[in-house]
């Protein structure tokens, strides 16, 4: 790939909210976490961790999340609530894959500082080896991955290992636009 084609790649990168329903080869997941764990990290401290759920962990998972959707929105025990929960499992459920991201947790504050920063960068070069394989990717930060249930579900001891990111991907059935602010404008030149 030339440099142009590398610029082009990051430029056209979206965000996908809305998957088709094919599944993604699983060859095609491995690739994006093998470029995934190839991010800058402070002293080799590889932070990140992949929890990728099949079938009977993304069924209780979409538990929670309906859960915690509906709670957030209605009163409980109500017509609108169980209406909100089912449509937020129907949607969980319908998202081709899902990878959850986690990062080690480091006993010094500064590591843990570059180590959150590791593990966004391989974030990075996930979305980027899904989209140039045609695959979209949409990062969450919602409320799920903040759950005890979730923690307890995965096994991951919160002292040790927080969890940053839940990434749904799948082949886009849309894809938004977007812009960004000229580089200029962000950028200061010092003697």
């Amino acid at each position: 790939m030339t440099g142009e084609a590398f610029i082009r790649l990051i430029r056209e990168r979206r965000t996908v909210y809305d998957f088709k329903p094919d599944p993604v080869p699983r060859p095609v997941l491995e690739q994006a976490l093998e470029a995934a764990v190839w991010a800058p990290n402070h002293g080799l401290s590889e932070p990140w961790r992949f929890h990728v759920p099949g079938m009977k962990t993304r069924a209780v998972l979409a538990q929670i999340y309906a859960r915690l959707r509906a709670d957030k929105r209605c009163e409980p025990d109500t017509d609108a609530w169980r209406q909100t929960y089912e449509k937020a499992l129907q949607r969980f459920l319908a998202v081709p894959g899902m990878v959850l991201v986690g990062q080690q947790l480091a006993e010094d504050p500064l590591q843990r500082e570059e180590d959150a920063a590791a593990v966004a960068c391989a974030i990075q070069n996930f979305q980027l080896a899904m989209w140039a394989q045609e695959v979209g990717v949409q990062w969450s930060t919602g409320p799920v991955i903040r759950a005890v249930e979730t923690y307890e579900l995965l096994g991951i001891e919160p002292k040790k290992e927080k969890l940053v990111a839940l990434l749904y991907y799948g082949y886009p059935a849309c894809v938004g636009r977007s812009r960004r602010s000229d580089w200029r404008e962000k950028t200061r030149w010092l003697d």
